[in-house]
């Protein structure tokens, strides 16, 4: 017998709502998170079930728990699937009930699942982007202990605003101290990154994007995962949310801002590598400026940025783009990625080097070894 499974993920339980080929309900139950009860509702699959849940950082591992025994398992988006329902009212068993109509019905927002590599990523992106906003946090507390500590006047020796508190100086420590404690944090983590480049071909090749960095390319492997799924560069441009909104009704057309679709994470590294690259690529800083002039620096900027995902998709599905940095440039970006591999320890001499320009020559970059590699070590 068939059965359709809708299932509502939390922290500490699971809703389940069971329909069968008529779209009865044969069983609506809840669930503890506890190993064992996970594992008995699992052992009560079959292969002609079908279980749908939202994305969420819990659906994942659940995923592979259901995958091998039931028949299909199906992760959709809360969000589509929520414009889908067009509902007011929303409880765990609504909720349920709805996604396991939604999957009898074949009116499902299904996404893609990522790989446990690809997931691994996001969790190493995610606790990067988590040190950077305390560390912001920690340097405006900082900064703004400074600005009310008091305004010097002309002479040293006398201040307009009143003084420091006790209070306000063991806070002023507390962040000093949080903040160089995330530094070394910070420190760790950037060198995870250069590691997973240089142990990863499709991470290297991303560097000869202009701007790309090893942070830049760990984000676009982890967001985009199998990039062949796009199946063009158009569509992976509308993946990062960089294209405008268009509205075409009858004789009314309008296009606004862009959609912002995608992984947020994604589009604010690409728009980061765009600012660098206008530092290094011609012809893009020629393109930035012109458009800035007409339309302003920001959209301008995320222009470059959505040319820096059409050569991302080209480079990482065709092996090749326009506009890749030359084999001189790109020896000194993986120069400073030994450097930033090593967490500080001793610089990387001649042999690490030439290591990496074996890797560079292995994805068929040319390369000047006696004269690169003399620069890379001064």
């Amino acid at each position: 017998m068939l059965r359709w499974f809708g299932i509502d993920l939390h922290k500490n339980f699971f809703q389940v709502c069971i329909l069968d080929e008529s779209g009865r309900v044969l069983e609506e139950s809840r669930h503890s998170m506890s190993p064992s009860a996970v594992d008995s509702f699992r052992c009560g699959l079959t292969t002609s079930d079908t279980v749908v849940m939202e994305a969420s950082a819990l659906a994942w591992p659940m995923y592979d728990l259901l995958n091998g025994r039931a028949g299909r398992v199906i992760v959709v988006d809360p969000y589509r699937t929520k414009l889908i329902c067009q509902s007011r009212i929303t409880t765990d068993r609504l909720s349920a009930l709805r996604l396991a109509q939604l999957a009898q019905d074949k009116h499902l927002a299904e996404v893609w699942v990522p790989d446990a590599e690809t997931r691994a990523m996001r969790e190493l992106v995610g606790f990067r982007q988590q040190l950077t906003k305390i560390s912001t946090k920690m340097s405006n507390i900082s900064g703004n202990l400074s600005r009310c500590e008091g305004l010097r006047s002309a002479d040293p020796g006398e201040r307009l605003v009143g003084t420091a508190s006790e209070e306000r100086a063991m806070i002023g420590e507390c962040a000093r101290d949080i903040k160089e404690a995330v530094a070394q944090k910070e420190q760790l983590v950037e060198a995870v990154f250069a590691q997973r480049v240089l142990g990863d071909p499709r991470a290297l090749s991303l560097l000869r994007v202009p701007g790309v960095g090893p942070y830049a390319a760990i984000v676009v492997l982890a967001a985009a995962g199998d990039i062949k799924r796009f199946g063009s560069a158009k569509q992976f441009a509308s993946y990062t949310g960089m294209v405008p909104r268009v509205h075409i009704s009858g004789e009314a057309s309008y296009s606004g801002g862009i959609t912002k679709a995608g992984r947020r994470e994604l589009r604010h590294a690409l728009i980061q590598a765009a600012w660098a690259a206008l530092k290094t690529d011609r012809r893009l800083a020629a393109f930035f400026g012109k458009l800035a002039l007409r339309r302003g620096e920001g959209k301008a900027i995320v222009a470059v940025a959505r040319k820096l995902a059409v050569r991302i998709w080209h480079l990482l599905t065709e092996g090749t783009a326009d506009g890749l940095m030359a084999g001189a440039a790109l020896q000194r970006k993986v120069h400073r990625l030994l450097s930033a591999s090593s967490a500080g320890n001793a610089k990387p001499g001649r042999g690490s080097a030439g290591k990496v320009l074996a890797k560079i020559a292995a994805l068929g970059i040319p390369t000047n070894n006696v004269v690169q590699e003399q620069a890379l070590c001064t």
